[in-house]
């Protein structure tokens, strides 16, 4: 379990560092955040049982270097951007929350 919450967090280090060095616009940062790191973190998660400070571990590096490269505070209250989009938030994807829906999804 901890090896793959490491490896999952040495992921996250990876991308934060390639978006961080690279120039790219906000949209391509907005768009590598929900369509690439996200959709990583996605996979192991019916699989897994970490727990949330876990996740904001792993979120943390992810947000704190994408959330700027979108030209969006990277201090911003994370209820907002986890927010759905109906709810004015960023609908950034919720690991901690998807977690616990992909594992009652598989009981069911």
């Amino acid at each position: 379990m901890i090896n793959k919450v490491n490896g999952l967090e040495d992921k996250a280090l990876k991308w934060a560092d390639v978006v961080h060095t690279k120039c790219i616009n906000p949209d391509e940062a907005w768009h590598s955040l929900n369509h690439a790191i996200m959709k990583t973190r996605e996979c192991p998660l019916a699989a897994t049982s970490s727990s949330k400070n876990d996740m904001q571990d792993i979120m943390c590096p992810i947000l704190q270097v994408a959330l700027p490269k979108a030209r969006i505070q990277k201090h911003f209250l994370r209820k907002l951007v986890y927010g759905t989009l109906m709810s004015e938030g960023f609908g950034v994807y919720n690991p901690s929350a998807s977690q616990v829906i992909e594992h009652i999804h598989s009981l069911m």
